[in-house]
Protein backbone atom coordinates (compact mmCIF):
# COMPACT_ATOMS: atom_id res chain seq x y z
CA UNK A 1 0.00 0.00 0.00
CA UNK A 2 1.19 3.51 -0.64
CA UNK A 3 2.34 5.78 2.01
CA UNK A 4 -0.93 8.19 1.54
CA UNK A 5 -2.97 5.17 2.13
CA UNK A 6 -0.96 4.46 5.51
CA UNK A 7 -1.27 7.81 6.46
CA UNK A 8 -5.02 7.89 5.89
CA UNK A 9 -5.05 4.68 7.86
CA UNK A 10 -3.22 6.50 10.51
CA UNK A 11 -5.51 9.75 10.24
CA UNK A 12 -8.55 7.66 10.63
CA UNK A 13 -7.27 5.84 14.01
CA UNK A 14 -7.61 2.49 12.44
CA UNK A 15 -3.72 1.28 13.53
CA UNK A 16 -4.55 -2.56 12.33
CA UNK A 17 -4.66 -1.50 9.27
CA UNK A 18 -1.70 0.77 9.35
CA UNK A 19 0.48 -2.78 10.53
CA UNK A 20 -1.11 -4.95 7.62
CA UNK A 21 -0.20 -1.89 5.24
CA UNK A 22 3.44 -2.45 6.54
CA UNK A 23 3.63 -5.77 6.14
CA UNK A 24 2.59 -5.74 2.16
CA UNK A 25 5.54 -6.08 -0.24
CA UNK A 26 3.61 -4.52 -3.34
CA UNK A 27 1.07 -2.44 -4.20
CA UNK A 28 -0.64 -4.77 -6.71
CA UNK A 29 -0.79 -7.31 -3.97
CA UNK A 30 -2.37 -4.76 -1.56
CA UNK A 31 -4.80 -3.85 -4.56
CA UNK A 32 -5.79 -7.59 -4.77
CA UNK A 33 -6.73 -7.34 -0.97
CA UNK A 34 -8.70 -4.01 -1.49
CA UNK A 35 -10.76 -5.19 1.99
CA UNK A 36 -6.92 -4.39 4.09
CA UNK A 37 -7.28 -0.80 2.67
CA UNK A 38 -8.50 2.02 4.47
CA UNK A 39 -8.63 4.70 1.54
CA UNK A 40 -10.54 1.97 -0.94
CA UNK A 41 -13.19 1.36 2.78
CA UNK A 42 -13.50 4.83 2.44
CA UNK A 43 -14.27 5.52 -0.94
CA UNK A 44 -16.37 2.84 -0.91
CA UNK A 45 -18.73 4.26 2.26
CA UNK A 46 -18.81 7.56 0.68
CA UNK A 47 -20.34 5.28 -3.30
CA UNK A 48 -22.63 3.30 -0.66
CA UNK A 49 -24.16 6.70 0.73
CA UNK A 50 -25.08 8.14 -2.98
CA UNK A 51 -22.24 10.94 -3.03
CA UNK A 52 -21.76 11.20 -6.60
CA UNK A 53 -18.68 10.29 -8.39
CA UNK A 54 -17.26 13.77 -8.78
CA UNK A 55 -17.74 14.68 -5.29
CA UNK A 56 -16.04 11.48 -4.38
CA UNK A 57 -12.76 12.65 -6.50
CA UNK A 58 -12.47 16.08 -5.15
CA UNK A 59 -13.01 14.87 -1.27
CA UNK A 60 -10.88 11.96 -1.66
CA UNK A 61 -8.24 14.29 -2.79
CA UNK A 62 -8.73 17.12 -0.43
CA UNK A 63 -8.90 14.13 2.39
CA UNK A 64 -5.02 12.90 1.24
CA UNK A 65 -3.81 16.52 1.65
CA UNK A 66 -3.51 16.10 -2.60
CA UNK A 67 -5.51 19.50 -3.55
CA UNK A 68 -7.23 21.06 -0.42
CA UNK A 69 -10.79 22.07 -1.10
CA UNK A 70 -11.09 26.00 -1.20
CA UNK A 71 -12.63 27.20 1.81
CA UNK A 72 -15.52 28.68 0.51
CA UNK A 73 -18.41 29.93 2.86
CA UNK A 74 -20.52 26.63 1.89
CA UNK A 75 -17.54 24.92 3.35
CA UNK A 76 -17.16 27.20 6.31
CA UNK A 77 -20.57 26.65 7.06
CA UNK A 78 -20.78 23.01 6.89
CA UNK A 79 -17.29 22.92 9.07
CA UNK A 80 -18.93 24.70 11.63
CA UNK A 81 -22.25 22.41 11.43
CA UNK A 82 -19.94 19.28 11.75
CA UNK A 83 -17.76 20.72 14.73
CA UNK A 84 -20.51 22.23 16.57
CA UNK A 85 -19.47 25.36 16.55
CA UNK A 86 -20.77 29.10 15.64
CA UNK A 87 -20.26 29.82 12.00
CA UNK A 88 -21.02 32.45 9.25
CA UNK A 89 -24.16 34.43 8.97
CA UNK A 90 -25.18 33.53 12.72
CA UNK A 91 -25.11 29.94 12.59
CA UNK A 92 -25.22 28.61 16.46
CA UNK A 93 -23.56 24.67 15.04
CA UNK A 94 -26.46 22.88 16.24
CA UNK A 95 -28.53 22.92 13.82
CA UNK A 96 -30.97 20.04 12.51
CA UNK A 97 -31.86 21.94 9.19
CA UNK A 98 -29.05 23.75 7.26
CA UNK A 99 -30.19 25.45 3.49
CA UNK A 100 -27.17 25.98 1.24
CA UNK A 101 -28.63 28.66 -1.48
CA UNK A 102 -26.80 30.45 -4.27
CA UNK A 103 -26.05 29.76 -7.89
CA UNK A 104 -23.90 26.88 -9.85
CA UNK A 105 -20.14 27.35 -8.68
CA UNK A 106 -20.75 28.24 -5.37
CA UNK A 107 -19.40 24.89 -4.08
CA UNK A 108 -22.72 23.91 -2.56
CA UNK A 109 -22.71 20.14 -3.58
CA UNK A 110 -19.41 20.11 -2.73
CA UNK A 111 -20.01 21.05 0.97
CA UNK A 112 -22.79 18.90 1.30
CA UNK A 113 -20.94 15.74 0.13
CA UNK A 114 -17.70 16.76 2.78
CA UNK A 115 -20.41 16.90 5.37
CA UNK A 116 -22.10 13.70 5.28
CA UNK A 117 -18.33 12.36 3.98
CA UNK A 118 -17.43 12.80 7.98
CA UNK A 119 -21.08 11.54 9.26
CA UNK A 120 -22.41 8.57 6.97
CA UNK A 121 -26.07 9.18 5.60
CA UNK A 122 -27.18 9.57 2.57
CA UNK A 123 -27.26 11.58 -0.82
CA UNK A 124 -30.23 12.23 -3.04
CA UNK A 125 -31.63 14.23 -5.67
CA UNK A 126 -34.71 16.16 -5.20
CA UNK A 127 -36.12 14.49 -8.31
CA UNK A 128 -35.77 11.53 -6.93
CA UNK A 129 -38.49 12.16 -4.66
CA UNK A 130 -41.10 12.31 -7.47
CA UNK A 131 -40.30 8.50 -8.36
CA UNK A 132 -41.28 5.35 -6.38
CA UNK A 133 -39.42 2.89 -4.34
CA UNK A 134 -37.20 5.68 -2.35
CA UNK A 135 -36.16 3.93 0.66
CA UNK A 136 -37.56 6.68 2.92
CA UNK A 137 -36.95 4.86 6.01
CA UNK A 138 -33.27 4.94 5.50
CA UNK A 139 -33.23 8.77 4.15
CA UNK A 140 -35.22 9.64 8.14
CA UNK A 141 -32.72 7.63 10.38
CA UNK A 142 -29.13 8.59 8.50
CA UNK A 143 -26.86 10.22 10.55
CA UNK A 144 -26.95 13.13 7.72
CA UNK A 145 -29.01 13.64 4.80
CA UNK A 146 -28.09 15.81 1.91
CA UNK A 147 -31.10 16.67 -0.44
CA UNK A 148 -29.47 18.52 -3.78
CA UNK A 149 -30.89 20.50 -6.54
CA UNK A 150 -33.84 20.92 -4.54
CA UNK A 151 -36.64 22.97 -6.41
CA UNK A 152 -36.00 20.78 -9.63
CA UNK A 153 -38.15 17.92 -8.80
CA UNK A 154 -41.71 18.02 -10.87
CA UNK A 155 -44.71 18.39 -8.09
CA UNK A 156 -47.59 17.36 -10.05
CA UNK A 157 -51.52 17.94 -9.19
CA UNK A 158 -51.18 14.86 -6.83
CA UNK A 159 -47.89 16.69 -4.71
CA UNK A 160 -46.64 12.97 -4.17
CA UNK A 161 -42.92 14.16 -5.16
CA UNK A 162 -43.58 17.07 -1.99
CA UNK A 163 -45.52 14.86 0.20
CA UNK A 164 -42.81 12.74 0.26
CA UNK A 165 -40.12 14.61 0.90
CA UNK A 166 -41.89 16.70 3.94
CA UNK A 167 -42.37 13.70 5.49
CA UNK A 168 -38.39 12.61 5.59
CA UNK A 169 -37.96 16.68 6.71
CA UNK A 170 -40.44 16.12 9.12
CA UNK A 171 -39.31 12.84 10.36
CA UNK A 172 -35.57 13.98 10.77
CA UNK A 173 -36.32 17.23 12.50
CA UNK A 174 -38.31 15.89 15.20
CA UNK A 175 -35.65 13.36 15.70
CA UNK A 176 -32.95 16.12 15.64
CA UNK A 177 -31.05 14.62 12.72
CA UNK A 178 -29.10 16.54 10.45
CA UNK A 179 -30.70 17.49 6.60
CA UNK A 180 -28.64 19.61 4.30
CA UNK A 181 -30.83 21.26 1.37
CA UNK A 182 -28.97 22.63 -1.65
CA UNK A 183 -31.28 24.98 -3.79
CA UNK A 184 -30.78 27.45 -6.17
CA UNK A 185 -34.25 29.40 -4.45
CA UNK A 186 -34.51 32.58 -2.93
CA UNK A 187 -35.71 31.64 0.65
CA UNK A 188 -39.23 33.40 -0.11
CA UNK A 189 -39.56 31.30 -2.74
CA UNK A 190 -38.38 27.88 -0.77
CA UNK A 191 -41.08 28.79 1.55
CA UNK A 192 -43.94 29.37 -0.99
CA UNK A 193 -43.17 26.15 -2.63
CA UNK A 194 -42.77 24.09 0.25
CA UNK A 195 -45.30 25.61 2.58
CA UNK A 196 -44.70 27.82 5.73
CA UNK A 197 -43.94 24.85 7.57
CA UNK A 198 -40.36 24.46 6.45
CA UNK A 199 -40.34 28.36 7.07
CA UNK A 200 -40.74 27.81 11.19
CA UNK A 201 -38.34 24.34 10.78
CA UNK A 202 -35.42 26.65 9.45
CA UNK A 203 -36.92 29.56 12.04
CA UNK A 204 -36.95 27.37 15.25
CA UNK A 205 -33.93 24.75 14.37
CA UNK A 206 -32.41 25.40 10.88
CA UNK A 207 -30.62 28.19 8.98
CA UNK A 208 -30.85 29.98 5.62
CA UNK A 209 -27.50 30.64 4.50
CA UNK A 210 -27.10 32.59 1.22
CA UNK A 211 -24.56 32.09 -0.90
CA UNK A 212 -22.89 34.77 -3.17
CA UNK A 213 -25.86 36.21 -5.10
CA UNK A 214 -29.18 33.78 -4.55
CA UNK A 215 -31.52 33.56 -6.67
Amino acid sequence: MGQECKRLAREIGDFAAVKRCAAEKEHAACQERAAFCPLYRTMAKWKQWGIPERERKLLREDLLGNKLLVPRLALQAMNARIARKSGPQGMKGSESLVVLAGKCREGKTVAATWALSRTGGQYVTACQFAGIGLDLATLKNGNTLVIDQLGTEPIGASEWALGQLLDVIDSRYANLRLTVLCTNMLRETLESRYTRILGRRLHDDGIFIRLGDAS
